[in-house]
């Protein structure tokens, strides 16, 4: 199954906010960046503005907010594919992810990073 997705990385101070999803939501527990999935014919940039409005606003909706330093992610209380991609994010570099998991999304069991090309 593929799942297109959006993250919107939110910087300064060198910090990044992340969000913590509470109990009974897709990822609860995990601490990621707001984002989600695309909803049909929704383009990536979209989905990133609907997400980071609808996970923020102006107040914490669906999860706990907190600043962390940007080169100390909480990578053990994050998603396993994480640790693999954060830091082509973080450093502006175009990249495309594929990541494979087991079961109910708990375990990866491939992943592939592909570096893209500016422009």
């Amino acid at each position: 199954m593929t799942i297109q997705a959006t993250l919107c990385f939110i910087l300064h101070d060198n910090k990044v906010l992340l969000l913590k999803k509470n109990p009974g939501l897709f990822g609860a527990g995990k601490w990621n960046a707001p984002g989600g999935k695309l909803q049909p014919k929704e383009t990536a940039e979209h989905c990133a503005r609907r997400e980071v409005y609808e996970e923020t606003g102006l107040e914490v909706r669906k999860g706990i907010l907190r600043w962390y330093p940007i080169d100390q992610p909480p990578f053990d209380e994050m998603w396993e594919d994480d640790r693999y991609w954060y830091r082509h994010a973080i450093e502006g570099r175009s990249f495309r992810g594929d990541f494979f998991f087991r079961g109910d999304f708990e375990k990866l069991v491939d992943h592939k990073i592909e570096l893209l090309q500016p422009g």
